[in-house]
């Protein structure tokens, strides 16, 4: 399965609370085929539209730590990476982990064993660190 694409179930969107830099929608979400999988549920998107999971993620990414979540390509509808201003970073997460990566950095990232693979050496762009960022979420995905 894709992580970085949603599960394509039926949603109903009953309210929108917008924040800076995303909005939680509070969602009638239909999983399986009869109306005993249905569940209310509100999950947090970036201003894209982007989906970011869950309220607590997004107000930790971007209230906290200053994170402007978007999808590591253009056909992932799930925010795996984010640019913070302050300490120009790229980071890039999944549900299990979560790295930043500068310029002068010298990633590394977790393979799906557990080991750490060490990449071409510290980044010289900020094209680059995001890179090491996209590489490090698809790593922990």
């Amino acid at each position: 399965m894709n992580w970085y694409k949603q599960a394509q179930l039926k949603k109903k969107v009953l309210n929108v609370e917008k924040f800076d830099g995303y909005e939680v929608r509070t969602e009638d979400t239909q999983v399986g085929n009869d109306e005993d999988g249905r569940v209310e549920m509100e999950s947090a998107y970036a201003d894209s539209g982007c989906y970011i999971g869950d309220v607590e993620t997004a107000k930790m990414l971007i209230e906290e730590k200053g994170i402007a979540p978007e999808a590591s390509c253009d056909d992932h509808d799930v925010c795996s990476i984010g640019f913070e201003e302050e300490s120009q970073n790229w980071w890039g997460w999944s549900h299990r982990a979560m790295s930043n990566f500068g310029i002068g950095d010298e990633p590394v990232a977790a393979t799906p064993s557990g080991n750490e693979t060490q990449y071409d050496g510290p980044a010289k762009t900020l094209d680059q660190a995001k890179q090491y960022a996209i590489e490090f979420a698809d790593s922990v995905s």
